[in-house]
């Protein structure tokens, strides 16, 4: 187009405005779900059994409960282990000689076939271990076949543009336009520029910090606004909060969260944390608990009674369960042994608490066969 000087200037005005993907979106969706799954599983308490009976005064029933390592509570660090797992789709926690359990934030994995699996190059912030680990020293615990942020990375793509461009055209429906048309006798060099420049930047400043603002216009300048069709449909604030709903949808269905959970319904509230706790937080505290056993006791400890158990914040209350607890017991179906291991108390020692009970008198099943359920003092003189 040649040399020219007012096209020069044209673009001097910035006219162009670019569309940003909102980042923000993604990490807060991502946020939301593995928060509400790390709080849920940070509040677990792990019980080491012996032979059936809890030990609370064990090294790892410290370590798993009180205090991992020196820098971190235990609440804090199953938050982080939780987040790292669903983020990166796998984590490591390394034994060191102190019996400290430490995150690694990154480490190389060589696989072997018929061998231990080795970690290399294991690193925790800055610092990188000097040896190598095997498979059988540390905790390693994968989450699925696919990393979560990479299966959200492609809806992010879309879903980021269509939101910049909603909150961009939300922005733009009140915005005022107008042009200054300039006398064509007027000289342009760079002296009038420098005028035209600093009349527009009035003019902003004006309508942007006042409600009622009057602009002087020179000579030889006309300035005109040009409002928007008033038929064109505009952007209301609620399909925009839909875009980020959509997405968080999106994410807590991949975590098998319900959705009615996560965006705070009330409506059959026991029923979706039913759901949750069965589908989303279970299979993680399974997965835990079976490295814990594998990694800490041998074949023979484990077939002994020695094993971790997790108990979750939806442990029966034996309080409220206290009608339930009676029906189990004396209907012979569970002794109350039984019954106390389902709601995570030790056995009892009493030789009565392994037998089967029936009726509200809590016979033993014997009793009852020998007694025939005489219902009164003389059962000749009960009708027949």
């Amino acid at each position: 187009m040649g040399k020219n000087e007012a096209i020069e200037f044209s673009y001097d005005l910035d006219l162009l405005h670019e569309t940003s993907n909102k980042t923000y979106m993604k990490k807060w969706a991502l946020n939301t779900s593995i928060n509400l799954i790390a709080r849920t599983i940070s509040q677990t308490k792990f019980e080491v059994l012996d032979k059936g009976v809890k030990d609370e005064t064990s090294v790892t029933y410290y370590k798993l409960n009180v205090r991992p390592n020196t820098d971190e509570s235990a609440s804090t660090f199953w938050q982080r282990v939780i987040r790292k797992l669903i983020l990166d789709n796998e984590v490591l926690i390394v034994v060191t000689d102190t019996k400290d359990l430490i995150i690694a934030d990154d480490f190389e994995r060589e696989e072997y076939a018929l061998y231990d699996d080795i970690f290399k190059h294991v690193k925790v912030d800055d610092y990188e271990f000097e040896r190598n680990f095997k498979m059988s020293d540390v905790i390693y615990l994968t989450y699925s076949n696919e990393s979560i942020t990479s299966m959200v990375e492609g809806l992010f793509a879309d879903y980021g543009e269509l939101f910049g461009r909603m909150i961009a055209n939300k922005k733009l429906e009140n915005q005022i336009r107008a042009t200054l048309a300039m006398d064509g006798t007027v000289p342009m060099n760079k002296d009038s520029q420098a005028k035209i420049q600093d009349f527009v930047s009035k003019a902003y400043e004006a309508y942007s910090t006042n409600d009622v603002a009057i602009i002087p216009v020179r000579k030889g300048y006309t300035y005109e606004e040009h409002s928007k069709s008033t038929t064109s449909k505009t952007t209301s604030v609620d399909e925009l909060s839909k875009v980020p709903t959509e997405l968080l949808k999106f994410v807590s269905r991949s975590l098998h969260i319900p959705v009615g959970l996560i965006l705070g319904e009330t409506a059959d509230i026991e029923a979706m944390t039913d759901n949750y706790m069965k589908f989303c937080i279970t299979p993680i505290l399974e997965m835990i608990t079976d490295e814990l056993n594998a990694k800490w006791f041998s074949e023979k400890g484990y077939k002994e009674g020695k094993r971790i158990k997790a108990i979750s914040i939806d442990a029966y209350d034996p309080i409220q369960k206290a009608e339930a607890i009676d029906k189990l017991i004396a209907s012979s179906v569970f002794t109350v042994n039984q019954v106390l291991d389902m709601f995570g108390y030790p056995p009892s020692e009493d030789a009565d608490a392994d037998k089967r009970v029936i009726t509200k008198n809590l016979q033993s099943v014997k009793e009852v066969s020998e007694s025939s359920l005489k219902g009164g003092e003389n059962n000749e003189d009960r009708p027949q």
